[in-house]
């Protein structure tokens, strides 16, 4: 769906896993995929809030430097404004 720029559909069927299958390693996939649209939305504390929260993330030194690289964007937006 991303392929096909079907960014609300992919939203969709990432939610309803992630509903469906909360304890799933799918569902921390399908919430770092959210986490990531959200950050490319300019959505910064809402993707940051979601990446904090995908404990047990089986890549975490890419979850930390997302983690890392966001609160650094935050940051640089404050100084802007």
């Amino acid at each position: 769906m991303l392929l096909e720029n079907r960014l609300s559909a992919a939203r969709e069927d990432w939610q309803r896993l992630i509903e469906q299958f909360p304890d799933s390693s799918y569902s921390l996939q399908a919430r770092f995929n959210l986490a990531k649209m959200l950050e490319e939305d300019d959505r910064l504390l809402e993707a940051l809030d979601l990446y904090r929260q995908l404990e047990g993330y089986p890549r975490p030194a890419l979850l930390q430097e997302k983690i890392k690289h966001l609160k650094k964007r935050i940051a640089e937006k404050k100084k802007a404004i």
